[in-house]
């Protein structure tokens, strides 16, 4: 699929025009906030990989045309200029697209946070209250009360879903769901009531604008 030069100009993280010696830090100093985004991915150019982010997660990527995410995938790889060979992409790409590498999966996650910080919010609140209902469930005897928290268990579970694929875009790839569920479970962590205390005193929103008590599309 061809894509126009103007149809990127809407982009906060825009690589049209850039070449590929651009300093990447420099070029877009809002990723030199998150630590995840300076680790090393051996063998992988920078400036090839945070295109490829650009193009296939961020919000509003004319890439979004494409609605299999498989071929979105593959055409962002193919305008980022991943290398081929006669067997597809040269690794460690392949690896990269395919979710194999943890430490770009973590950089994946990252940037798809910046994005859409409120869809990990709510994974994680949702999350936290799928297990919760699951473990009620677990000691319940009532019929009734068991009957009401199965359905209580798969909406959170539907909701929780939903943020996920959100969040990523549409990537369903295995690899990263874990290592994102990974990072939703370190962050609850996070979220004890001293720690929630200690953000708002400093003037942080623990959950990054994300209310569990009210209806999306209401304010």
């Amino acid at each position: 699929m061809e894509f126009a030069e103007n149809e990127f100009e809407g982009l906060a993280i825009n690589f049209n025009g850039l070449s590929e010696d651009t300093d990447v830090f420099k070029a877009f100093p809002v990723l030199t906030i998150y630590p995840e985004f300076k680790n090393e991915l051996p063998g992988i150019d920078r400036f090839k990989f945070f295109k490829y982010l650009s193009l296939l997660y961020q919000q509003n990527t004319p890439l979004i045309r494409i609605d299999d995410f498989r071929k979105r995938r593959l055409e962002a790889a193919k305008i980022a200029d991943f290398p081929v060979n006669e067997e597809g992409f040269e690794e460690p790409y392949g690896d990269l697209i395919y979710g194999k590498i943890q430490k770009a999966n973590k950089q994946i996650i990252r940037f798809c946070r910046m994005q859409r910080s409120t869809d990990f919010s709510e994974a994680s609140v949702y999350e936290n209250i799928f297990y919760s209902e699951l473990e009620n469930l677990l000691n319940c005897t009532d019929p009734a009360e068991k009957k009401l928290g199965m359905a209580n268990t798969e909406t959170a579970k539907k909701i929780m879903q939903g943020a996920i694929t959100s969040l990523l875009a549409g990537d369903e790839n295995k690899r990263l769901t874990a290592d994102l569920m990974d990072e939703i479970e370190t962050t609850q962590l996070e979220l004890t009531p001293e720690d929630i205390a200690l953000k708002l005193r400093s003037g942080a929103d623990p959950l990054n604008g994300f209310n569990p008590y009210v209806e999306k599309g209401r304010t």
